[in-house]
């Protein structure tokens, strides 16, 4: 009989239990998209405050257009990026995606956030990708175990390395998992007998210590000589957007821009001094260049940001991110970043497929989405109901 009485009575706290779980749930869910509406919110008044460009091009009538097509997603619509976009690009649009709107009400509505970041795991992509398109990999850590370019365990990790040492004099060690940005990439050198990372050997010991249970050593990509051009130092490349339409499933091309670094850095990325270019539907440069703050520029690294200059394989490069986008099942929306090599050959550095920038892009091209905006919004406003804001 006791037992009787503290099963219903545990039964009964079960339910008190979650009823306060799942307020809990709700509420950070709240608090996590209201967090991400803020952040976005932010990095667009600081890019307000710095920006260094012409004239603004839109009026009242403008804004009001603005605010109409995209409160059917939000009531709250910021003007701000308004303001901001088309005064880079120049381009007069309602269809501008706010970034805080972007981030908490279309971005986890056309990608699944919980499926697709295994897709996004670059230990996964010899999997998932066609490998001639990939750059070499020579070691992984997957969860804590070791294997090599085929995925068989290495047991003598020291050894390994030794002969990577012995047969490479750089090597790219990044996480497999979250990099994006340049976040966690190093260029290892070799003195013929090991590897380095700045002064410090790189060693099992050392790895196991410092670098957690997810990353890999990768072929470092020498680039081609018509990239090389803009900024021989970094590894310059092109960004694609792909989306999957909610309306027929196929693939098409949105945006393109170039990267290329600051002189004297090995990374492309616009948060470490970068530049961007934008790219026409043709594979041209449309000649608006800018960075993280701000400014514009006549050129893009070393190289004349000429109007009209046609990327080098730019028609291969668009052709493969349609083909890879096909296959990423959770997926509609995706950045690539691809190079070309020495060889002219056409190589997958990473594709993005949650937490998508798309500010560097709008300033570039223009509206996101383009003639899908409206297909999009009435998508997501079709789906809101039953969406959850997900917790970052």
């Amino acid at each position: 009989m006791a037992s009787d009485i503290k099963y219903l009575l545990a039964k009964k706290y079960k339910r008190i239990l979650g009823l306060g779980y799942g307020g809990a749930k709700k509420f950070l869910r709240a608090f996590s998209g209201y967090y991400t509406f803020f952040n976005s919110y932010l990095e667009g008044l600081r890019l307000y405050t710095v920006m260094k460009t012409g004239p603004n091009v839109i009026d009242k009538q403008d804004l009001k257009m603005y605010k109409e097509k995209w409160k059917a997603l939000s009531s709250r619509v910021p003007a701000l990026f308004m303001n901001v976009y088309p005064a880079f690009s120049q381009v007069k649009s309602s269809d501008y995606v706010p970034d805080s709107l972007f981030f908490t009400h279309i971005e986890p509505m056309l990608n699944n956030v919980e499926y697709s970041r295994s897709f996004a795991d670059k230990n996964l992509y010899h999997l998932l990708i066609d490998r001639e398109v990939l750059p070499d990999v020579f070691l992984r850590k997957i969860h804590g175990r070791y294997y090599d370019s085929a995925y068989c365990e290495v047991v003598d990790v020291d050894d390994w390395l030794k002969q990577l040492a012995a047969e490479h004099q750089r090597v790219v060690f990044k996480y497999a998992i979250a990099s994006q940005g340049g976040k966690n990439i190093s260029i290892l050198k070799s003195n013929g007998q090991g590897l380095f990372c700045d002064e410090e050997p790189v060693n099992r010991k050392w790895l196991d210590e410092r670098m957690g249970d997810n990353f890999l050593f990768q072929q470092f990509v020498v680039q081609h000589p018509f990239y090389a051009g803009f900024n021989k130092s970094s590894l310059n490349t092109v960004r694609v957007y792909t989306y999957r339409s909610v309306k027929d499933e196929s693939v098409h091309v949105l945006h393109s821009i170039l990267r290329v670094g600051k002189e004297g850095a090995w990374l492309d990325n616009i948060s470490m001094g970068g530049k961007a270019c934008g790219v026409t539907s043709d594979g041209k440069l449309n000649g608006v260049v800018c960075d993280i703050d701000g400014n514009v520029y006549d050129s893009i690294g070393v190289g004349e940001a000429k109007q009209g200059t046609i990327l080098y394989h730019y028609d291969q490069i668009v052709e493969i991110a349609k083909k890879i986008a096909e296959k990423q099942f959770y997926t509609r929306l995706i950045g690539f970043d691809f190079c070309v090599d020495f060889e002219a050959q056409v190589r997958l550095i990473e594709l993005n497929n949650f937490d998508v920038g798309v500010d560097i892009l709008q300033q570039c091209n223009g509206p996101l989405f383009g003639p899908f905006t409206d297909e999009i919004i009435q998508y997501c406003r079709m789906k809101r109901k039953s969406f959850r804001h997900i917790i970052r």
